[in-house]
């Protein structure tokens, strides 16, 4: 089995058996009795466990910086990684 296909069953085990449990708890758990009104409870679950591959991650990353789609800042966002200050150098 190749990386690709184990995303692909990833996501059809999740989305066929795990999604109803996942949304319930969800909402159970952002109800007004456990948290606050202004909360709402949500699963990482397409940060971790439906995450692609690093490396196709950052290719579009890449690609978006390249197209000026993207500042820096937003492309350390999407990685979880801390914005770079004014003072911060890149050196390529």
């Amino acid at each position: 089995m190749t990386y690709q296909n184990i995303l692909e069953g990833r996501k059809e085990f999740f989305a066929y058996s795990l999604q109803p449990y996942v949304s319930a708890i969800s909402d159970r758990l952002s109800m007004n009795d456990i948290t606050n009104s202004q909360n709402k409870v949500i699963f990482a679950v397409d940060d971790t466990f439906l995450r692609s591959d690093t490396k196709a991650r950052l290719d579009v990353i890449e690609q978006m910086l390249r197209l000026e789609l993207i500042d820096i800042n937003t492309a350390r966002a999407m990685e979880a990684l801390t914005p770079m200050g004014a003072n911060d150098v890149i050196n390529v």
